[in-house]
C-alpha cells in the first residue's frame, strides 16, 4: 500500500529522509570497497541492521498498531546509528583530508549519470519483482514470495561483493584483471552449486521458522529464485569488467534490455498464474469472510463452486465488495 507514504507531511518527511539516507549510505558503502576497507563496511552494516532489529523490537512493544511510517522512521535511524563507526575513519585519514571535493564531482557528472542509468537497471528489478507480485497476484502470494526473495537474494549477495571487489581491485591492476575474474568467477560458481545443493534440503525447514504456511508455498518458488545465482554471477561479472574497461555506455541497453525483459516476464507468468479456489486462495478468502468454511463464491454476479481455478486476469480489479460468500 504505497499510499501510506504521502498520508501525513511526517510520512513523506520520514520517507524522503530514509531515502537520502540509504542513497548516501550506499555510495559511502561502495567508496569503502574501492578504498579496500571492506572490513570497515562490514561493521557499519552488522551495526546498521542489529539497530534496525532492535528498534523493530521496541516499536512493537511501546507503540500500540505501528504502521509503516514506523519502519520507515526505524530504518533511517539504523543509518545514524551506524555512522559514528566511521567516526576513527575520518578522524585518521591516510592519504590526505576525506572532504567532499565538489569540483571534481561537477567535472564527473557525465560518467556519474552514466553509473547511475546502469546501477538503476541492476536494482530496478530486485525492488520491482514483490510490487509486480502484490499488484498482479495478492498480499498472501506476496508474503510467500518475498521471504523466498529475501533468501535468494542473499545468496545473490556473494557474487555481487566478489564482482566489486573485482572492479576495485581490476582498476589499479589491469594486469592480473584475467587471473582475479577467473578466480571470483568460479568461486561465484562454487557458491551457487553448494548453496542449491543445500537448498534441496534445507529450504522447507528454512521457511519453516517463518511459518508452517511459508514452507508449504514458497518451498518451489525457493528452490527456483534460488537458480539465480549463477546468471546474476555473470551478470555482476560482466558490469564488473565493462566498468574497468570504462565502456558501461554501450553495455547500457544490453543492461536495460535484460531489465525490461526480467520484468515483463515476470508479469506474464504472473498474468497467467492459476488461482485455485479449493486451496490457498480458499483460506485466503475465508479470512476475508470471517468464516471457517466456502462453500460457493459469487464474483460480480456468477456462482462458482469451491475447487475452481481462476487465472489472475479473471480476478484482476475485482474489489472485495463484489465476493459474496455462502456456507
Amino acid at each position: 500500500n504505497l499510499a501510506l507514504l504521502r498520508e501525513t507531511p511526517a510520512a513523506v518527511l520520514v520517507f524522503a529522509l530514509g531515502v537520502a539516507l540509504s542513497g548516501a549510505g550506499f555510495v559511502l558503502d561502495q567508496a569503502l570497497i574501492g578504498l579496500l576497507r571492506g572490513g570497515l563496511q562490514l561493521t557499519r552494516n552488522v551495526v546498521f541492521s542489529v539497530a534496525k532489529l532492535l528498534g523493530l523490537l521496541l516499536v512493537a512493544a511501546l507503540v500500540t498498531e505501528a504502521g509503516g511510517v514506523w519502519i520507515y522512521a526505524v530504518w533511517a535511524a539504523g543509518i545514524v546509528v551506524s555512522a559514528p563507526v566511521l567516526i576513527g575513519f575520518y578522524a585518521r585519514p591516510e592519504g590526505g583530508p576525506r572532504r567532499p571535493d565538489f569540483h571534481s564531482l561537477r567535472r564527473m557528472r557525465g560518467s556519474a549519470a552514466v553509473h547511475h542509468a546502469f546501477n538503476l537497471a541492476l536494482r530496478v528489478p530486485d525492488l520491482a519483482l514483490p510490487i509486480v507480485v502484490v499488484t498482479l497476484l495478492s498480499a498472501a502470494a506476496n508474503a510467500s514470495f518475498f521471504i523466498a526473495w529475501m533468501i535468494a537474494n542473499l545468496l545473490f549477495a556473494l557474487p555481487l561483493s566478489l564482482s566489486t571487489v573485482l572492479y576495485a581491485v581490476g582498476s589499479g591492476e589491469s594486469g592480473r584483471l584475467a587471473q582475479r575474474f577467473r578466480f571470483t568467477m568460479r568461486l561465484s560458481i562454487g557458491f551457487g552449486v553448494a548453496a542449491n545443493l543445500v537448498l534441496v534440503v534445507a529450504a522447507s525447514p528454512l521457511l519453516s521458522v517463518f511459518g508452517a504456511d511459508y514452507a508449504a508455498n514458497a518451498t518451489t518458488t525457493l528452490h527456483i529464485l534460488a537458480l539465480g545465482v549463477f546468471p546474476e554471477a555473470v551478470r555482476t561479472h560482466y558490469v564488473a569488467v565493462r566498468r574497468i574497461d570504462r565502456r558501461i555506455g554501450s553495455a547500457l541497453p544490453i543492461v536495460w534490455g535484460g531489465t525490461v525483459l526480467e520484468l515483463d516476464n515476470a508479469n506474464s507468468i504472473a498474468d497467467n498464474a492459476p488461482v485455485n479456489l479449493g486451496s490457498g486462495m480458499t483460506s485466503l478468502l475465508n479470512g476475508a469472510a470471517g468464516k471457517e468454511t466456502v462453500g460457493v463464491l459469487t464474483v460480480n454476479g456468477t456462482t462458482f463452486g469451491n475447487g475452481t481455478v481462476f487465472s489472475s486476469n479473471q480476478l484482476k480489479g475485482v474489489d472485495g465488495s463484489y465476493f459474496r460468500f455462502q456456507d
